[in-house]
């Protein structure tokens, strides 16, 4: 069955299911991630908790969220960050201090917003760049870890 057709019928939106597979890449590896780091369910005190790794080789992504969030504030205050969280992550991004869980609480953001369609999703396919470089970023981290630890 056409889902995405469907989803178009019912809502009147134009969505291209060519143009949303980075979606179902996100939800397998995102799926993956809370599983092997997170017992099945990621929260905020849990990336806080987590042992991290070295993303050395991963600081263009890094890169990726402080060019899009430290240089346009616009963008840095639509994250739906509690004020204190909001702080920290944006002091990490201008400092490049505590990378790893930096990037994953962006992430969860994206995750939260995906799953509790905090953005409409008229606008998903707006979100391409932000979950690619996320999906590359938790498939990196999976294929180097996930059989360690």
């Amino acid at each position: 069955m056409d889902y995405i057709r469907k989803i178009n019928d019912l809502i009147g939106s134009n969505i291209d299911r060519d143009n949303v597979q980075y979606i179902l890449d996100f939800v397998l590896l995102w799926n993956l991630f809370e599983l092997r780091y997170c017992d099945k369910n990621c929260t905020k005190n849990k990336i806080e908790n987590l042992n991290y790794w070295d993303i050395s080789n991963l600081n263009w992504v890094f890169d990726y969220f402080k060019d899009r969030y430290i240089n346009n504030s616009e963008k840095f205050n639509n994250l739906n960050f509690e004020s204190c969280l909001k702080n920290i992550i944006k002091d990490n991004l201008s400092n490049w201090t505590d990378k790893e869980k930096t990037i994953l609480h962006i992430i969860y953001r994206f995750r939260n917003n995906m799953f509790h369609w905090e953005k409409e999703i008229y606008n998903i396919e707006w979100q391409e760049e932000n979950f690619e470089n996320a999906n590359k970023f938790l498939y990196e981290l999976l294929k180097n870890n996930f059989s360690s630890n």
